[in-house]
């Protein structure tokens, strides 16, 4: 077993990504909703403040940013 391994139990799960989403509504693409999932999509939180953004990307694993209408940009971080 190499160093820094864990050993899990059976029924421990490892997960290794968190995921967020982001979504507009039609026609005027002004409103939607925004989610994560700390589990990579076993769960899943809403964000309800967030909302009207159509794209998310992360420059590190625990920074990233949303993007929407009309120059919005929105700081996530974990």
């Amino acid at each position: 077993m190499e160093a820094g391994t864990a050993i899990r139990q059976p029924g421990e799960e490892s997960f290794d990504k968190t995921v967020v989403i982001t979504a507009e509504t039609a026609p005027n693409f002004s409103s939607g909703s925004a989610a994560w999932t700390p589990d990579e999509g076993r769960t899943w939180f809403a964000l309800p403040t967030v909302s009207g953004y159509w794209a998310v990307a992360f420059a590190t694993p625990k920074a990233g940013w949303f993007v929407g209408n009309n120059g919005q940009i929105l700081k996530i971080s974990f």
